[in-house]
């Protein structure tokens, strides 16, 4: 039996060849680099070579490092899951509930690549005042021998990379956790105007910014309620309270949490 192998149809040699791959991307018009690496090429800086190249040409890539010597099946499997993921993030961004960071500079943590400035998401989620008084300002490292910043500044890091690359579809899991009640509403009538062209699902266990949403998911017990706010507070008794109880929580405390039940809601 025959196996036909495809070669790449085009190959680079010699000094000068990694300059070629943005070149070769944007003549096929392609919009994002899916990089594969591993541990070892990143901590060494070879894989910084070729996404060096890419962030110069203001080309988006995600990097999948989890590639093995002798790859298993689960390996392989995996690794095609990363892909279908990373094409799958052009429609729907997310954000989780623990922020990940990478050993960079803040600026770069936001922009990943692509070449328009930070600056208006750094104002946007209210931290452009704290990095600029850090020492390099928004060229200051983070992660392994960088700053280590606070859990709220982290998340509102995270939340600037996600508003940067938005999506037609966002998730966000609790973006405000370690945020104060007032820098929580400042954020959140940015967040509405930057995604207005967006459907946003927005995950939180705070309910006095829900008056503001178009519709409410009440979740209790594996059962759901869809409406608005003044619908659920008329038949929802449970949350009823519970946005009673926080909202005058929120009037005495303004760092205040509220409670322990866990909403959705859609923007």
């Amino acid at each position: 039996m025959a196996n036909r192998i495809m070669l790449n149809e085009t190959s680079y040699h010699g000094a000068g060849a990694i300059q070629e791959i943005a070149n070769e991307a944007k003549a096929r018009a392609f919009k994002k680099a899916f990089v594969c690496s591993d541990p070892d090429l990143i901590k060494f800086g070879v894989t910084g070579k070729v996404t060096d190249v890419l962030d110069h040409s203001g080309l988006a890539y995600e990097i999948y490092s989890d590639i093995k010597a002798n790859p298993t099946i689960e390996n392989v499997q995996h690794g095609v899951q990363a892909f279908k993921d990373a094409e799958r993030s052009e429609n729907i961004g997310y954000l989780g509930h623990d922020p990940e960071l990478f050993n960079d500079s803040l600026e770069n943590n936001v922009r990943m690549g692509d070449a328009v400035s930070a600056e208006s998401y750094f104002r946007a989620v209210c931290i452009d005042e704290e990095i600029a008084e850090m020492p390099d300002g928004k060229e200051t490292l983070v992660g392994t021998g960088g700053v280590r910043l606070s859990e709220g500044q982290a998340q509102r890091l995270a939340l600037a990379r996600t508003l940067y690359h938005k999506r037609p579809v966002m998730i966000l899991d609790d973006p405000f956790s370690a945020l104060d009640i007032n820098t929580e509403k400042e954020i959140f009538a940015h967040l509405r105007q930057m995604t207005a062209d967006s459907i946003v699902l927005l995950i939180s266990h705070r309910l006095y910014l829900f008056p503001e949403m178009d519709q409410v998911i009440w979740m209790e017990h594996g059962r759901t309620t869809v409406g608005t706010h003044e619908e659920l507070l008329e038949h929802v008794p449970e949350y009823a309270e519970l946005f009673g109880v926080q909202t005058d929580a929120a009037q005495t405390d303004p760092v205040q949490e509220g409670g322990l039940e866990r909403e959705e809601s859609f923007i």
